[in-house]
């Protein structure tokens, strides 16, 4: 029976290719043997891939419900690694486009959420995260031996990769896969480190400092270089911090405006009156002109948020409400009532 490689992917005919690479992506590191997964799924996710990610042999797919190797590439013919590097899966592909260059290893980026109030946002802060991350072993110096010593791998002769030549009716194809054997590092260790079981790192907890500019925005990612995981024979990945902003209970934040409903008397709307407002950064004062109609907007230039990465500042706008009471005496109605047979207030 003919697999069904679109259920395989957990996608349908209908799927992007960006789509069809990022559900890969997503089950291979789910299903990868190297993380515990089983071996024949993974099997399957890369036959799956091989035949979906490639025009002709999704379209012969599609039209036949199989594929055949000999009409095809006749393998898989890329890298894993490939893959979650962001790069073109199938390697150097053609054949005479010359030696690959060395790739450095990068370790794997570390994602955290910090959660800042708006005072925070508009002052600037410090804060100190924990994070849980892999970090060189100090045993063996990040070189996984127990003695620091290493041989060249046999299968790939010290390479890291693997190249098969085959002859295809759309003509010659070289085809380059990471080696199995030094999992692409083209050396192997004699003995392994007791400590980092030959891996190079080891996992620990590190506190770090983060500088928190003033007007940072919800939702901002900012990345710190070199602060993430560790990796054998290669640089550190980066700690990339997801920025979420706590709701005040009284100001909103639109950009670098701040937005605040204040609430006054009728008698103060109609008569006027100065007002005191309590703000983020202490108390300021404003007139309430007679006449003031509910829902003006009242604007004081300077008192939002600074604006991220410049010397611009927002405004504080104010948006005036009456503030009407619950309940009035006897007294006030009849006031209320003569009030009322003015002209003015009709």
């Amino acid at each position: 029976m003919a697999k069904d490689y679109y259920e395989i992917l957990g996608i349908d005919k209908n799927s992007t290719e960006v789509e069809i690479k990022s559900a890969y992506r997503k089950k291979a590191k789910e299903h990868h043997p190297d993380k515990g997964g089983d071996e024949a799924e993974f099997k399957d996710l890369n036959e799956a891939y091989s035949v979906l990610s490639n025009p002709e042999k999704k379209q012969r797919y599609d039209q036949f419900g199989t594929s055949d190797p000999q009409q095809g590439f006749g393998g898989f013919g890329f890298d894993i690694n490939e893959i979650f590097r962001n790069q073109n899966p199938f390697g150097d592909f053609f054949h005479g486009f010359g030696e690959q260059k060395q790739r450095v290893r990068k370790g794997q980026n570390i994602r955290i959420k910090v959660k800042l109030t708006l005072e925070e946002i508009i002052r600037g802060c410090k804060k100190k995260v924990k994070i849980s991350k892999q970090t060189e072993c100090e045993k063996c110096k990040g070189t996984g031996s127990k003695d620091g010593k290493t041989i060249s791998c046999t299968t790939c002769g010290g390479s890291g990769t693997l190249i098969q030549s085959q002859q295809t009716p759309i003509g010659h194809i070289r085809t380059q896969t990471t080696c199995h054997t030094c999992n692409g590092e083209g050396k192997i260790i004699k003995d392994k480190c007791i400590y980092c079981k030959g891996i190079g790192t080891i996992p620990k907890d590190e506190i770090i400092d983060i500088d928190m500019p003033a007007g940072i925005l919800d939702g901002m990612t900012l990345s710190m270089p070199g602060k993430g995981n560790s990796v054998k024979d290669g640089i550190n990945g980066d700690l990339m911090i997801l920025i979420e902003e706590i709701p005040h209970s009284k100001f909103e934040r639109q950009d670098s405006d701040l937005h605040y409903t204040h609430k006054v008397s009728l008698i103060d709307l109609i008569l006027g009156s100065p007002s005191e407002i309590d703000t983020i950064e202490g108390k300021i004062r404003i007139n309430i002109d007679p006449g003031t109609p509910v829902g003006k907007i009242l604007k004081v230039k300077g008192k939002g948020i600074p604006h991220y990465n410049s010397g611009y500042r927002g405004d504080l706008l104010i948006k005036i409400d009456a503030q009407i009471p619950k309940s009035v005496t006897e007294e006030e109605k009849e006031i209320l009532k003569k009030l009322k047979t003015s002209k003015n207030f009709k």
